[in-house]
């Protein structure tokens, strides 16, 4: 079985951050695909990743990520270009 891991980088959508249930329609259609294509699907988000926790081992690795309101944040940032850059280098593959 194919494992995916999908790293929710946060997109700041006003339809997504702040609203029940707090993750992207893109992020669930895309645990949907993985489990249509009988796949596991394994979700960690930027900030469990900030904060030590370790990717999960899987054969393949979706960052997703976006900015499109420039702003403040008051809880969960979206993660900077600098920083997708240094987490895509660190995965395999």
């Amino acid at each position: 079985m194919t494992i995916v891991t999908i790293i929710d980088c946060f997109i700041d959508e006003p339809a997504c951050l702040g609203v029940p249930p707090f993750i992207s329609p893109q992020v669930r259609a895309i645990v949907g695909a993985t489990r249509d294509a009988g796949s596991e699907a394994n979700y960690i988000t930027i900030d469990q990743i900030r904060n030590g926790s370790a990717i999960p081992r899987s054969d393949i690795y979706v960052i997703m990520a976006g900015s499109a309101v420039p702003g403040k944040y008051i809880r969960a940032a979206p993660a900077s270009r600098p920083e997708i850059e240094r987490l895509a280098g660190s995965l395999p593959g």
